[in-house]
């Protein structure tokens, strides 16, 4: 219990939390629940699996989506072969964490339980929402307040992220959730042997109760209706197959190592075949999936109301979860610290405001800010003064300084394994010697300080501080840098997306998967490669990667592009951020991976009492 009142501010804005909130929040009966196996998901096939094969998650950016491309074109000329609440609160104290690194290590985790507690059914789970969706359709849909805070839990998808105590975060390793197994045939053919027993929420008629590959292929066409939001997801596939109700069959334009993670996306989601012509919407008023959740209620821009399926014989345990749109963030920490929700995402640093401590550090692979120069205008041109300036550059004392410790380093696009991390003892010898920058500068005859202008926009109080920083820095080593600050429209469309920089200080890509980045700004023929870089050597290896199915070898090959990006000083990412999480004591079996915009660690999830 906290041994002190909640403080004014805090309690002045859990009043307006209850103006906000206005659904009425009950805790059901709750029974003790002893399954001879409580693990067990009720399917008697054990779950296909992947060694990791990993993506870049589509991670919240600051950078205004509307103003990119819709969909993926990642070479320009590449070959194809290639409430008011009526309950008493709850104060439960944070539980210690063991403090992770900012290196890229192992992510921390939760001491344990010295009784462990019995598994049980029953109870609500509250968890607050910044943002609301739009449509109830999810091919139509991009946000994960939809697909992994809302409405959107109550569908499935084919294959799905690996969640638990022994998935080592981050992760994309992948394994079935509507299939029992698969065979890659050849390069370019995936066969798929599907469940024969999930039923759809709703009775669709004779014959069509049962999810069958129909249902899949059809789901997967409608995804990639040209013009929509979440077209370009799948976007490698070229051909789509259904031989019988447990037969699947996927073709693919060219070899993709990351069409297993397109697959498992959030926002691939499978309706009906009844429900693919776009134009029966009524089906979709109502949510018809298939996993064990179901909607009760939707208040728009209030609340979400998902309870359990009666046809799911073990999981989940809840009864059900409720998602709660409060858009202030102090509100939300406020319903957190009276125990009106039960998860919360950190948002504040320490010394801002009083927060919980984090019961898990997670690394979120592709949200932080990279660095680009051009290499087509002086003085960047120059490969001594990329040298010159990345040894200038101290990305540590950032991490230290303006990101608390909360940050690690990233090259040339977010890796979202830890395999694809270069080391510190690696990276480190290219940055954080102002002595070295200035014997470089003046070995090439080059004269000091150089000017330069730095190209950025205002993406929140940490990016301007550390853009401040990264100039001093830069001064210190030989350069006269001046910061060119667009807003942020001018930013996307003058600077990251026509390369009008010099050196470019911004948020990092969006992006769902590595191909999304490497090809499309790493290649020198991609479509955004902004830094006018040409770099043969570097195309063959992203090439080669694309298409490399074995995740050891995928690896390799990735460190080898690691490699030649810190030879070459084209584009990387010194700060990628971890975001705290944390959350009541009493929930149990919480191991979130937030991958792909779906959270399917949802089933596993109870309360102890």
């Amino acid at each position: 219990m906290f041994d002190s009142p909640l403080p004014a501010k805090h309690m002045s804005l859990f009043v307006a939390l209850t103006l906000v909130l206005t659904s009425c929040i009950t805790h059901p009966d709750r029974s003790n629940f002893d399954p001879n196996n409580a693990h067990s998901s009720g399917n008697q096939n054990t779950p296909a699996t992947l060694t990791p094969i990993v993506s870049l998650p589509k991670i919240s950016t600051p950078i205004n989506i509307a103003d990119l491309p819709s969909t993926i074109a990642p070479l320009a000329s590449i070959p194809a072969n290639l409430n008011q609440f009526n309950l008493v609160p709850t104060l439960v104290p944070p539980m210690p964490l063991q403090q992770g690194t900012s290196s890229g290590s192992a992510i921390s985790t939760i001491k344990p339980i010295s009784k462990e507690p019995r598994q049980t059914r029953g109870g609500t789970l509250r968890v607050a929402t910044h943002t609301w969706f739009e449509d109830l359709d999810p091919h139509r849909e991009p946000s994960t307040s939809f697909v992994a805070w809302g409405p959107g839990i109550a569908y499935s998808r084919l294959m799905r992220f690996k969640s638990g105590p022994n998935v080592e975060l981050p992760s994309m390793e992948v394994e079935c959730e509507l299939c029992t197994d698969w065979d890659i045939e050849d390069s370019t053919t995936l066969n798929f042997t599907l469940r024969d027993d999930v039923k759809w929420q709703t009775q669709l008629g004779m014959g069509l109760n049962y999810v069958n590959a129909q249902d899949i292929a059809s789901s997967f066409q409608k995804q990639m209706t040209k013009g929509w939001p979440n077209s370009h997801i799948l976007h490698m596939l070229d051909k789509i197959e259904a031989p019988s109700d447990t037969e699947l069959r996927i073709t693919l334009m060219a070899p993709d190592a990351d069409v297993f993670i397109a697959l498992a996306d959030g926002r691939s989601k499978i309706t009906p075949d009844i429900a693919a012509s776009s134009t029966n919407r009524q089906i979709l008023r109502s949510i018809t999936g298939s996993s064990p959740w179901l909607q009760e209620t939707i208040k728009p821009q209030t609340m979400v109301r998902m309870v359990r399926s009666e046809q799911s014989e073990i999981e989940p345990y809840l009864d059900a979860m409720e998602f709660h749109l409060v858009e202030d963030p102090e509100t939300r920490l406020s319903a957190f610290l009276v125990g009106l929700v039960d998860i919360y995402r950190i948002e504040y640093l320490e010394g801002q405001i009083d927060s919980p401590d984090p019961k898990l550090n997670y690394f979120e692979p592709g949200s932080g800010i990279e660095i680009a120069f051009s290499t087509e205008s002086p003085p960047f041109d120059d490969p001594k003064v990329r040298e010159a300036a990345m040894y200038a550059l101290d990305p540590k004392e950032l991490i230290d300084k303006v990101w608390e410790g909360m940050a690690f380093f990233s090259l040339g696009f977010p890796a979202a394994n830890k395999e694809w991390v270069v080391e510190e003892n690696v990276w480190s010898k290219h940055f954080s010697s102002t002595d070295k920058s200035l014997a470089i500068l003046k070995d090439s005859s080059i004269q000091s300080p150089v000017p330069i202008t730095i190209t950025s926009s205002d993406y929140g109080i940490q990016h301007m501080e550390s853009v401040q920083m990264f100039a001093e820095q830069l001064s210190r080593g030989g350069f006269d840098p001046s910061i060119n600050l667009l807003n942020r429209r001018e930013y996307v469309a003058e600077a990251w997306k026509s390369g009008g920089y010099q050196m470019l200080i911004g948020p990092s890509f969006p992006q769902s998967s590595p191909n999304g980045y490497l090809l499309p700004v790493l290649h020198s023929r991609g479509a955004w490669n902004t830094t006018k870089h040409f770099d043969g050597k570097l195309d063959r290896l992203i090439l080669a990667q694309a298409s490399e199915y074995d995740s050891d070898s995928r690896t390799a090959l990735i460190q080898d592009i690691n490699k030649s990006l810190l030879d070459n000083g084209y584009r990387f990412m010194p700060i990628t951020k971890i975001q705290p999480w944390t959350w009541n004591n009493n929930l149990q079996d919480f191991h979130p991976n937030f991958a792909g915009n779906e959270y399917s660690f949802w089933e596993k999830v109870w309360i102890s009492r």
